[in-house]
């Protein structure tokens, strides 16, 4: 869908250049076919892949700098005008990917296009009609971006507070997921692993029914600050239900024998009497990401699970690991 907006906008200098009807500086034989050229290549380049976080600024920023120079290129300020609405368009898409800052630059650009076509525009027609053009071109670069990025901030307000278990304050299995994925959009330097740990506390079960499930409920929070106080900021912590904990982060080693130990001495830490047992899985990643590293993660939870019930056969307060060699895609050759 990106790409086909993209590609909408993209050709629409092109074919305003060629109709003989519509007056147009010199400029516009080179600007138009350079603005229409880079909107279509980056449509393309959109269907090949999704862009990293510093691509698409760059696609973005480019693009507002190509459609001033498109509107600007025509010799009809009223035109122009008409084709600054395409900052709205680009306006939200900053909004929904990227930061107010950005958003910003985007909106100076296109209030600067707009007052210099408003200029022109005067002496054309008159100041109201240049007036009135020029506010509804504010209105819609201010409404539509904007109206945007309230909604974008209120869904992540909403988002957030239902994908935190009630209890231990930590991810839900599904927010688990999602967060998980938002690792494997990071920048990577140098070999990266990611690592997911499946941790089952022992004997919960004897706690609840010895101590009472006011004091279970205790315990598991107990858990949760011990997995928050030896993880590292970065680290997803989720809660999958019960006494079932899911670590997950990207590490530079895929040897994760000494983070499964240290989490299962930080849980037996704690005050209560629980232990835990804990399965840890790692992968390697690419260099950059790949869309097919989302099946990943699932694959890491479900040999981690493995792990854990291996380690809980054994005897529980206990830790296996295993490894992931390489992550081949369904469908494609191993």
């Amino acid at each position: 869908m990106i790409a086909a907006v993209i590609a909408s906008i993209a050709v629409v200098p092109a074919v305003v250049l060629v109709r003989p009807t519509l007056p147009h500086y010199p400029a516009a034989v080179v600007v138009a076919p350079v603005a229409s050229g880079f909107g279509v290549t980056v449509a393309l380049l959109w269907l090949i892949r999704w862009p990293t976080r510093g691509q698409s600024i760059l696609y973005a920023l480019t693009g507002s700098f190509c459609i001033a120079a498109a509107c600007l290129a025509q010799g009809d300020p009223l035109a122009g005008l008409l084709g600054s609405g395409a900052f709205a368009v680009l306006g939200g898409y900053i909004a929904l990917f990227h930061t107010a800052p950005h958003m910003m630059i985007n909106f100076a650009i296109a209030m600067t296009t707009a007052v210099v076509l408003v200029e022109r525009l005067i002496r054309y027609y008159d100041t109201v009609v240049a007036g009135c053009a020029f506010l509804l071109v504010l209105v819609l670069n201010v409404a539509f971006p904007f109206a945007v990025q309230w909604l974008v901030h209120a869904l992540a307000s909403e988002l957030r507070q239902s994908s935190r278990d009630a209890l231990t304050g930590l991810l839900v299995r599904r927010a688990f997921y999602h967060s998980t994925y938002g690792l494997l959009l990071r920048r990577r330097e140098g070999p990266s692993y990611l690592g997911a740990a499946m941790i089952d506390l022992d004997n919960f079960k004897r706690l609840n029914d010895t101590h009472g499930h006011s004091t279970g409920d205790k315990a598991l929070v107990a858990v949760a600050g011990a997995l928050r106080l030896v993880c590292p900021p970065t680290t997803t912590i989720a809660r999958f239900g019960g006494e079932e904990f899911v670590v997950a982060d990207i590490y530079r080693t895929d040897d994760l024998h000494d983070i499964a130990e240290q989490l299962r001495k930080a849980i037996a830490a704690t005050r209560y009497p629980i232990t835990a047992s804990i399965g840890i899985a790692s992968a390697p990643l690419g260099a950059s990401f790949d869309p097919a590293e989302r099946e990943l993660i699932d694959d890491l939870v479900n040999a981690a699970d493995t792990a854990m019930y291996a380690a809980k056969r054994a005897g529980g307060n206990q830790t296996r690991s295993t490894r992931i060699a390489h992550a081949v895609p369904k469908g494609s050759a191993a």
